[in-house]
């Protein structure tokens, strides 16, 4: 109704379709079926016209609905046009993006080679939403990419502090400590 401005009158709620379809299997009352093939058609129609206006938006690259523009962001990097997810996630301020349009314009960004712009996105989702996941990534990028051996350690350090970590993981961060500190005394 929303996106396509279409009002279903008189429809069949979708949570009775079960009841009246069993009471039709098990006593052979057919009291509704009819409305049932009525509700499933108009479902159809709306697959068609929800597809059409998909089509529409995603060939227009509108933007203007978050979930539309992380949407096509998706699909363009998921058919390796990364430069353009990455324009139309820039299109918002990073500070406001969601999470997962963050942490997919960090990833982006680290598959295009730019580590500062990678840093800032992984350093927003750990500020934001003390996301694991972005805060080993930033540990890495400091570690391999961007060689700053120090910010790694603190970072690893913190992220130690903070995670509710399995022994694992635990394990794995304490070779990294290893690992980094003997980097460090080696420069």
């Amino acid at each position: 109704q929303e996106l396509l401005g279409a009002l279903r009158v008189d429809d069949l709620g979708g949570e009775a379709i079960p009841q009246i379809y069993f009471d039709y299997r098990k006593y052979g009352h057919d009291d509704g079926m009819e409305r049932i093939f009525e509700h499933n058609r108009l479902d159809l129609l709306g697959l068609v016209f929800l597809f059409l206006e998909a089509v529409r938006v995603y060939d227009a690259k509108e933007t203007s609905h978050a979930a539309l523009r992380s949407g096509i962001a998706r699909i363009l990097s998921g058919n390796r046009r990364r430069e353009e997810a990455i324009v139309l996630l820039e299109t918002e301020v990073a500070e406001s993006l969601r999470h997962r349009d963050l942490l997919l314009l960090a990833n982006l960004y680290r598959s295009q080679r730019r580590w500062p712009d990678a840093h800032h996105a992984y350093r927003l989702s750990v500020d934001r939403f003390a996301c694991r996941y972005s805060h080993q990534a930033l540990v890495r990028l400091l570690e391999h990419r961007l060689v700053r051996l120090e910010a790694a350690l603190v970072e690893l350090e913190i992220l130690c502090l903070r995670m509710d970590l399995s022994s694992p993981e635990r394990e794995k961060l304490g070779r990294s400590r290893m690992r980094l500190q003997r980097k460090l005394g080696a420069s």
